[in-house]
């Protein structure tokens, strides 16, 4: 009988992120990338494995006997603990009869996986007196490693494989996937451009305001339901998971090319001519920190964060293979200065994805033509907030009236976008906006009184601009000028967009 094993890795983006520099997070992405296409591979070919998908640090393999499955549960973790030294995996593996429906195969293995403790590498023991890696701040150190001649840093074994991998493939070798997707929108120019230094780099690249990255965070909504169409109609035979294990592989190959394509294409929209570094190099302006499956991670100037974001969701969507499947993404985008650390970032990034998620549910119930939801922040404070506590407590107020329309979906997040720019070239006043700002934070009323005393100093054509906008947002109305209704999760409440509009004006 057919013998699973499902694998994954936990926490992978504890292992990313362990350090801030963007060297080491490149190449710990570069690391799993390895991992799962070479390392993974080979284990399987070797044991006599058919894949059903392999992406992201985890896949599902099936053998044809229990020895073999052993053999390679057996080995997949000391490959993941002699590359990474630190990444825990999680293996559960079953027997199924032939006659098993594959979606009941799936089902109980995810069932499996999730109460199967992960496999971690025996820790080092660590005294007091132990000194700690310099960029993670939680391993021994292994050795002092010199970075250039005028700098040197007491790394642990985990950081200089990093370090390492990228230095043995000369940092534009080991980006050469990435290379090679850009080039496809930019007829091979960008073969000699270099990836971002650091995210000070990227930072600077905002023309808006320096120092600023937007860090977007994207993943895929109804999965399930699409893997679920993919198992209709099978005979009870073996011959069915083998035509399964093909759509598999099909399916995720179709994913892959739809997520890279809309991420290549999106970000050299975005800058396509790069940036040039202070010696005269073109860089590219953003940074993919993560690509798998589904999962997206990538850093870029704060000034394009939103626009990125939209258009990368926008075109996924659009993709034929993905429409077909129904399927489509959520993104939380983070808006930060590039010296805030990027585990704070990235955390900060991960409750704005999940909040797009809770909406994109709702944009499936509603059955909306686009289930893409976006939620964005700019955060200003070197630690991550409770979004929940935050938006109740900043963000509402105590009538239930909302003071932001977020989330929102790709149009919506393309509107603000428009509006803030019409704003911007009709040089309306950011200032007078804020004293509309702090009255709408009183009550309904006061944001009505404020408006009506802001449009009456008006210019006409500036007030005419602002009416318009309102208007376009469900808004405009005699009696509540800026309040329009918004159905959050089958309730209608008021909101306005204007304080979402003056949260991005600096970075449009």
């Amino acid at each position: 009988m057919p013998y699973f094993v499902r694998f994954d890795t936990p926490s992978v983006k504890k292992y990313v992120f362990a350090t801030k520099s963007l060297k080491e997070i490149r190449g710990a992405s570069a690391i799993l990338e390895n991992l799962t296409h070479e390392d993974a591979r080979k284990v399987i070919n070797e044991t006599k494995g058919e894949i059903f998908y392999l992406s992201g640090g985890s896949g599902l393999i099936m053998f044809n006997h229990e020895t073999a499955a052993k053999d390679f549960a057996s080995r997949l973790p000391q490959v993941f603990f002699q590359r990474t030294i630190t990444a825990q995996v999680k293996i559960a593996s079953k027997e199924f009869k032939e006659s098993t429906p594959f979606a009941e195969v799936r089902a109980q293995l995810n069932t499996l996986l999730a109460t199967t403790p992960p496999i971690a590498p025996i820790g080092v023991s660590l005294s007091p007196a132990t000194p700690l890696c310099s960029a993670c701040k939680a391993n021994p150190v292994k050795k002092l490693h010199d970075f250039d001649a005028d700098s040197s840093e007491s790394l642990c074994e985990a950081c200089l494989k990093k370090i390492d991998h990228m230095k043995k493939r000369k940092d534009k070798i080991s980006h050469l996937p990435y290379l090679l997707g850009i080039a496809k929108h930019t007829n091979q120019k960008t073969a000699t451009w270099n990836p971002p230094e650091s995210l000070a780099t990227v930072g600077e690249a905002c023309e808006t305001r320096k120092g600023y990255v937007g860090l977007i965070y994207a993943d895929g909504n109804q999965m399930g339901r699409a893997l679920e169409r993919l198992e209709d109609h099978q005979p009870e035979d073996i011959l069915q998971f083998q035509e399964i294990a093909e759509k598999y592989r099909e399916f995720s190959q179709n994913l892959k090319n739809a997520l890279e394509d809309a991420v290549y294409s999106s970000i050299m929209e975005a800058h396509p001519e790069g940036v040039i570094d202070e010696e005269g190099i073109t860089q590219f302006a953003s940074e993919i920190l993560f690509l798998g499956g589904d999962d997206l991670l990538l850093v870029c100037p704060a000034d394009h964060a939103l626009a990125i974001g939209a258009k990368i969701a926008q075109k996924f969507e659009d993709t034929a293979s993905i429409k077909k499947k129904g399927m489509s993404l959520s993104v939380g985008i983070l808006i930060a200065q590039s010296q805030i650390p990027i585990y704070t970032m990235q955390a900060q990034a991960e409750q704005l994805l999940k909040s797009a998620k809770k909406h994109s549910f709702w944009l499936d119930k509603k059955d909306a033509s686009s289930r893409a939801a976006i939620d964005f922040s700019v955060l200003t404070t070197s630690s991550a907030q409770d979004l929940s506590d935050s938006r109740e407590s900043e963000w509402q107020l105590k009538d239930g009236t909302w003071l932001t329309g977020r989330p929102y979906s790709v149009q919506g997040i393309l509107n603000l976008i428009d509006w803030a720019k019409r704003m911007r070239d009709e040089k309306i006043s950011v200032g007078r906006l804020s004293q509309l700002q702090a009255a709408c934070r009183i009550s309904k009323a006061q944001g009505n009184l404020a408006l009506f005393s802001l449009l009456g100093r008006m210019e006409p054509h500036k007030r005419d601009v602002m009416m318009q906008i309102f208007r376009e947002a469900g808004a405009g109305s005699y009696e509540q000028p800026m309040w329009t209704m918004k159905p959050r999760w089958g309730q209608k409440t008021p909101y306005t967009v204007i304080n979402d509009i003056l949260e991005i004006f600096p970075f449009i």
